[in-house]
């Protein structure tokens, strides 16, 4: 309203749309092979949310749901994890998560060296290569009553990588005496 007469608009609509925000509770999942895996980000933003998955920076062909599942882990599933969401106003993504899938480790029974050591070898149960890689994980303990245990390796500490296969030599180990060994992954 003014000197010269009234005016009147058109309504026009206004609608309000939320950034989208995307995270996860954590970034480090371990479970054990063969354990289900749920991975689901905390999201907000105005729907609808249209969701993507990434292994290594690559797209998971066919992974659209908020929810990731993995029925039953098996070590290819171990990895770095990225979840994107987008809607009409943009994109976005969360930070990577580490899945690890832990595998139990296979060893043979000890074998006696010519001076009376006690050599070790082992591999992962599922048959699968170590690598240099897990070698720093693994820990070798002895123990001569199954109650006290002495650390023999760590962070790969004596440790030899041939086919796949872990070896050890135990430098304490001699024809005199019994012990008992257990290997673990940290």
């Amino acid at each position: 309203f003014n000197s010269f007469g009234n005016a009147a608009s058109r309504q026009i609509r206004v609608t309000v749309v939320e950034p989208l925000t995307i995270d996860f509770a954590t970034t480090n999942y371990t479970v054990l092979r063969g354990q289900a895996v749920e991975l689901q980000p905390m999201v907000s933003g105005s729907a609808p949310l249209h969701f993507s998955w990434f292994k290594a920076g690559l797209l998971l062909t066919g992974e659209t749901n908020p929810l990731l599942t993995i029925a039953s882990a098996q070590r290819v599933h171990g990895g770095l994890y990225r979840a994107a969401v987008s809607n009409q106003v943009g994109v976005a993504s969360s930070d990577d998560v580490h899945l690890r899938v832990l595998v139990p480790a296979q060893m043979n029974a000890p074998a006696r060296l010519t001076d009376g050591r006690f050599r070790l070898q082992l591999g992962a149960s599922d048959q699968v290569a170590l690598t240099g890689g897990d070698l720093p994980r693994l820990v070798i303990e002895s123990s001569r009553d199954f109650t006290n245990w002495s650390t023999l390796s760590s962070n790969g500490a004596g440790l030899t990588l041939t086919n796949g296969q872990v070896r050890f030599d135990d430098p304490g180990a001699s024809s005199l005496n019994s012990r008992f060994y257990r290997v673990f992954e940290r």
